[in-house]
């Protein structure tokens, strides 16, 4: 299994920010990203699919209002430290694999 299908538990800090701002919008409800935020606080969780959306949000959405509906920072900043530690697990796991027949390991400089 892929850790984009991975469920990874929102900590209740965040959750409570977007449920704030969720609670204190008042714009439509068709908002683009105000639905996958409500998801978030339904849910409780975000996939690795997810982690990787909001990156790409956090990183190029110039609207305050989405990224604020998102979590702002504090968000941001854990999306940032899972995606770390998810994507250096794999590359772990990936050198800890056996060397294929006629495959020698490539040396760091």
């Amino acid at each position: 299994m892929s850790y984009l299908d991975t469920h990874f538990k929102i900590p209740p800090t965040i959750s409570k920010i977007i449920a704030n701002v969720l609670s204190e919008y008042n714009g439509s409800e068709k908002m683009q990203g105000f639905g996958f935020a409500k998801n978030m606080i339904t849910n409780g969780y975000v996939t690795g699919h997810q982690l990787k959306k909001l990156n790409y949000i956090f990183n190029n959405e110039p609207s305050e209002i989405i990224y604020t509906l998102h979590g702002g920072n504090k968000m941001k900043t854990w999306v940032a430290k899972k995606l770390s530690v998810t994507r250096g697990e794999i590359e772990k796991g990936k050198k800890d694999l056996p060397l294929r027949v006629n495959q020698t390991p490539i040396e760091n400089s």
